[in-house]
């Protein structure tokens, strides 16, 4: 990263990012995410754990398998 110099890493509490990164998604308010007029991204889904836990994802796929 250090090599784009249009890449400017900003600390972990500015509100004013395009991407963030995190390991979990806990504070991630995905509401602001839908606004239009800014463009931020990040890289968890929301109610991920749907799909992410196994146990979860078992369910809803059985579930899914069921609808077809």
């Amino acid at each position: 990263m250090e090599s784009r110099s249009w890449w400017i890493e900003l600390p972990s509490n500015n509100p004013f990012y395009n991407f963030l990164w995190k390991p979990f998604s806990y504070g991630i308010n995905f509401e602001s995410l839908a606004k239009p007029s800014i463009r931020q991204t990040v890289n968890h889904l929301e109610n991920h754990k749907e799909l992410t836990r196994k146990s979860n994802l078992l369910l809803n796929l059985q579930e899914f398998a069921e609808v077809k």
